[in-house]
């Protein structure tokens, strides 16, 4: 797990909304320069930059503070936040940024992402999915749409399924079966691409689900006696 520190933004200030919510705001600086310096002084390698008013706005707002991020910081950030066009996203790459958050783009237009990954490097390109009782929302979180975040985030993934590898790959897909909360898990070939750290780490996941877990492979990494609630198969063959 990787910890990133937030700062919002809203009127050159950093501050909290609970969930979009303008009129529930608390404010924790009137210094987003002074606030991201602390959080690198505390060992943070990474900062997470929403811009609300661009979230609100549908374009990015904070962008000369951006720059004023990039000559003060040695960590890089990314920004997130009214990046709707193309020309959004060149915006805060080139004010520095190390990576761009698409929210409400990668529901309008998922093929945006790919397209975009292309054109400026796939470790600057994100999608970022706000969700509320399971639906994305966008547009800063003022607006419900109807597709699961669950369903974005597998299509997402599938568009760009070429450019993972396999160990990412199958953590990703491991991620969103969990997402589903199904009491029979599925595993495919879990073992494929894997080292040997990566598939310990599966088995301890493995081992703390509670609920059935099938997996199918042609090859038996695992130690099968380990498990007591998983069906292991092979060549269509139940092992144990």
């Amino acid at each position: 797990m990787k910890i990133f520190p937030a700062i919002d933004l809203r009127g050159g200030r950093c501050v909290r909304l609970r969930q979009g919510r303008a009129e529930d705001e608390t404010v924790y600086s009137d210094d987003p320069v002074r606030m991201a310096l602390s959080w690198q002084d505390q060992g943070a390698e990474f900062l997470h930059v929403v811009d609300l008013d661009g979230a609100f706005a549908g374009r990015p707002v904070h962008t000369d503070l951006f720059r004023d991020l990039t000559a003060a910081l040695r960590i890089p950030f990314e920004v997130g936040g009214g990046l709707r066009t193309d020309d959004d996203v060149r915006a805060v790459l080139e004010a520095g940024a190390a990576r761009a958050i698409l929210g409400s783009r990668a529901v309008s237009d998922p093929d945006c992402v790919a397209r975009l990954a292309a054109a400026f490097g796939r470790d600057r390109i994100v999608a970022g999915i706000d969700a509320r009782d399971g639906l994305v929302q966008v547009a800063g979180w003022t607006e419900t749409t109807r597709t699961r975040a669950v369903d974005l985030a597998a299509d997402l993934a599938a568009r760009r399924m070429d450019a993972i590898s396999g160990g990412e790959r199958q953590r990703l897909a491991i991620a969103l079966a969990l997402a589903t909360e199904a009491p029979v898990l599925l595993l495919d070939e879990p073992a494929s691409h894997l080292d040997f750290r990566r598939r310990d780490e599966l088995m301890a996941l493995l081992a703390r689900l509670d609920r059935t877990v099938v997996m199918t492979t042609h090859e038996l990494p695992f130690d099968t006696e380990f498990f007591t609630r998983v069906v292991l198969l092979t060549h269509g063959r139940i092992v144990t």
